[in-house]
C-alpha cells in the first residue's frame, strides 16, 4: 500500500529513518528485526553495539564512573530499542527502496 507523500511505507516500524524523495526529506519508520536479518551492518545501525550516552539523567555525584566497554554501561533491557533515527538522505531513494521492500518481505511491490 502506497502512502500519497512517498511510497517509504513499511509495517511495524519501530525505528525512525529518512531518506530524500523526490528532492526533499522524508521521514518513516523501519522494522529493526527486519533490519537485523537482512544484513549485520543494519544490524549495528539499529542496535549500535558501543554504549549510547544518557543525558537525560545526570549522574549523581556519589555513583561511580562505569567503564564504556562494560555491560553494565550499555542499555539496559528495558530500553531493546534505541530512540534513534537512521539517516538515509545521501542514498538513492529508489535503490534504498527496492532493498527495504525486500528487508521487510513485500516482495509483491518490488518493480
Amino acid at each position: 500500500m502506497e502512502n500519497q507523500e512517498h511510497p517509504f511505507v513499511l509495517e511495524n516500524g519501530d525505528v525512525r529513518a529518512k531518506a530524500t524523495y523526490d528532492g526533499r526529506t522524508i521521514n518513516f519508520k523501519l522494522s529493526s528485526h527486519a533490519l537485523c536479518f537482512a544484513s549485520p551492518v543494519w544490524k549495528k545501525f539499529a542496535f549500535p553495539p558501543f554504549p549510547r550516552l544518557r543525558s537525560r539523567s545526570p549522574r549523581s555525584p556519589r555513583s561511580p564512573q562505569l567503564d564504556p566497554q562494560s555491560k553494565k554501561s550499555r542499555p539496559d533491557s528495558a530500553d531493546p530499542f534505541p530512540d534513534i533515527e537512521l539517516d538515509f538522505t545521501e542514498d538513492d531513494p529508489q535503490a534504498l527502496l527496492i532493498l527495504l521492500r525486500i528487508a521487510h518481505l513485500q516482495f509483491a511491490t518490488i518493480p
